[in-house]
């Protein structure tokens, strides 16, 4: 898809419809296997993953309590943009980004080889309900590796729902919810709190630092320990990395699989 548009909930089925028309000898190449990683490209969360993301899943990212000044304010969408670059550099090259009710940075999406801007569709509403609906229609769009999307005010029907929709059309699904939602029940896979990390010295609050906490992820990890991580973002290439310095306290335990779910 030639550059990136917002619309309207009115134009979104005859604009997916144009998207998912992906030609007949491509359209094999746009779903992956059921079970595929996505590498975050953070080695020490792979790792305790099993080699990242689940590709064909809802994935939670909620802000922290303690650190929003607002309890409508949602997660850094610096992180959910490097996930969706890296969902894309290992998918089909025809694959596309959606964003729902979204408002990311453009020029953050038009850094790295990959541009993210020009493989992205934003679709510009608020309401829950309308934002369920895009959701629906662009999970089943053949095109679509990846969405973004603003999940305030879901409810735990609601993400049963997009969790089984996710598996069934192979899309990984970012949902960015604010601190107010952190009790919400959920069925998303995996569901992460990041909080913003204070900078060590003048320089480093060049580059936003967070703290994520891997508060769930079913199936893979026991929640007896909440294991956290550092991350920076580099602003030149847009890339959010591991924050390995001395004040970073990263930590160095991982914890023990556990038996998969039944």
């Amino acid at each position: 898809m030639a550059g990136s548009q917002a619309i309207s909930l009115a134009a979104l089925r005859q604009k997916l419809a144009r998207v998912g028309q992906t030609p007949v000898g491509e359209r094999s190449l746009t779903r992956q296997p059921v079970g595929r990683r996505v590498a975050t490209d953070w080695p020490p969360i792979d790792a305790l993953l099993q080699g990242g993301l689940e590709a064909h899943a809802v994935h939670e990212w909620i802000r922290a309590p303690a650190h929003s000044p607002h309890p409508a304010a949602m997660p850094p969408f610096a992180i959910l943009t490097h996930l969706a670059r890296q969902a894309l550099r290992q998918a089909s090259p025809i694959a596309q980004a959606v964003w729902v009710g979204c408002r990311p940075d453009p020029a953050a999406l038009a850094l790295g080889a990959e541009n993210l801007l020009d493989r992205s569709l934003f679709i510009a509403i608020s309401r829950r309900d309308q934002r369920l609906a895009a959701l629906d229609l662009a999970i089943r769009c053949d095109s679509i590796e990846v969405i973004i999307a603003d999940g305030q005010g879901f409810q735990l029907l609601d993400t049963q729902r997009l969790n089984l929709l996710a598996r069934a059309h192979g899309v990984m699904l970012l949902l960015a919810r604010p601190s107010r939602d952190r009790h919400e029940l959920s069925a998303a896979q995996t569901r992460w709190q990041v909080a913003t990390e204070p900078g060590e010295t003048d320089a480093a609050i060049a580059q936003p630092r967070w703290r994520i906490e891997l508060l769930r992820s079913r199936g893979v990890i026991s929640t007896e320990e909440r294991p956290n991580w550092a991350l920076e973002l580099d602003r030149e290439t847009g890339v959010v990395g591991l924050h390995t310095g001395l004040g970073a306290a990263l930590r160095e335990t991982t914890p023990k699989p556990a038996a998969a779910a039944s």
